[in-house]
């Protein structure tokens, strides 16, 4: 049987865009000294999870940083960053939906990295999948 393609927002997809929009802010800081090379969010992202909330540490704060299942409550959400990882780093229910999105994990930072790392690198003439060594230094 065939699937039809679906409208409605998935976990994964929804999580890969708000962590490469997390990256891409975290760096935006930096470009306003240097040019920022358009493979610096590959370099990031290969790094892993870790290594993100590291780089998150720069838009929203070391302690929301390395925070899991954040109290949007608690927190100012003066940008769409800050939203973003809000909902990256919740703990997400093993069962149903949430946000209308299907798919139960832990925090979308912890395991969407990976994910986030393919879209970059597989279309647009970037990197190809499988090619971006740790090493490199960007």
């Amino acid at each position: 049987m065939d699937r039809l393609p679906t409208t409605e927002p998935a976990w994964k997809d929804e999580g890969v865009r708000r962590l490469v929009a997390i990256v891409l802010t975290a760096l935006a800081t930096q470009a306003m000294k240097d040019p920022l090379d358009t493979g610096q969010p590959v370099w990031h992202l290969n790094q892993g999870a870790g290594h993100v909330r590291q780089l998150a540490a720069r838009p929203v704060g070391p302690d929301l940083a390395a925070a899991t299942d954040i109290d949007p409550a608690s927190v100012s959400l003066p940008a769409e960053g800050m939203a973003a990882w809000v909902w990256l780093t919740k703990t997400w229910p093993e069962e149903g939906t949430w946000d209308g999105m299907p798919r139960g994990l832990a925090p979308a930072v912890e395991v969407l990295t990976r994910a986030a790392l393919a879209a970059l690198t597989r279309k647009g003439g970037g990197y190809e999948r499988g090619t971006v060594d740790t090493d490199d230094a960007l």
